[in-house]
């Protein structure tokens, strides 16, 4: 059974960072990550498929109008609008040890930081102003179902800075130049930050209380870690000295 030319258009308008915030919905696909979104307790608006023998909580559709809805070059069998969620402030969080990320642009790469966040916490995320939307269909892909379970605030550098002022948490910048993560004793309370993969943190307004890096094999030619991996490592870091 085909959507309206409406619904159809309505789905579509959610590609659109302004239409996802005025309509608070945002798209899925994939039979896995649709799961465990809906494991993760978050509200589906729309479940679709094209495989009659589904649970009737599904709408069937046919295949055309799953090509005419799908941003995937070979369209799964399910699809999904779900309500984007409540999110955190910090007030109703409180993190005392977490990652701050700064002007990421590449959605492949803050799907993939949510994952490593879930993965060993989860680490709660502040989503400062500047990067790209969580709820982007590429973001939610790459995360592959932890952007229901990562808590996130979204908000901007003067809100992190009153924060982590007042709660005296050590502002701490994942950068080239920092002190060896091998010989670092971390604080009590602290916050990473992660900047943009070309700029780094080079107009991050804040001024850190200490910068860190991961150091390289003394035999590598690499110029640098991408963002992403860099995050997991120090998520990584950040699991196990928490322990």
């Amino acid at each position: 059974m085909p959507l309206s030319q409406k619904e159809i258009k309505l789905i579509k308008s959610l590609n659109i960072k302004k239409y996802r915030k005025q309509r608070n919905l945002f798209v899925a696909e994939g039979r896995k990550l649709i799961e465990d979104l809906l494991e993760s307790n978050l509200k589906p608006y729309r479940l679709l498929t094209t495989q009659p023998s589904e649970a009737h909580t599904y709408e069937l559709i046919d295949e055309k109008t799953m090509k005419a809805i799908s941003n995937l070059d070979t369209p799964s069998s399910h699809f999904a609008v779900f309500e984007i969620p409540k999110l955190h402030t910090f007030k109703s969080l409180r993190p005392e040890r977490f990652f701050a990320l700064y002007a990421l642009q590449d959605p492949g790469n803050l799907g993939t930081i949510l994952r490593s966040l879930d993965w060993f916490g989860p680490i709660p995320a502040v989503i400062l102003s500047g990067t790209v939307d969580p709820f982007s269909q590429k973001v939610v892909q790459a995360s592959m179902g932890s952007i229901g379970r990562v808590p996130m605030v979204l908000t901007d550098c003067e809100d992190l800075d009153s924060y982590i002022k007042k709660e005296g948490i050590a502002l701490i910048a994942a950068h080239m130049t920092g002190f060896p993560i091998d010989q670092f004793k971390a604080p009590e309370k602290f916050c990473i930050v992660i900047g943009n993969e070309g700029q780094g943190l080079s107009d991050f307004p804040l001024i850190p209380d200490q910068m860190i890096s991961i150091p390289p094999s003394p035999y590598s030619k690499c110029e640098s870690l991408n963002a992403s991996v860099s995050a997991g490592i120090l998520a990584y870091w950040l699991y196990s000295t928490s322990r």
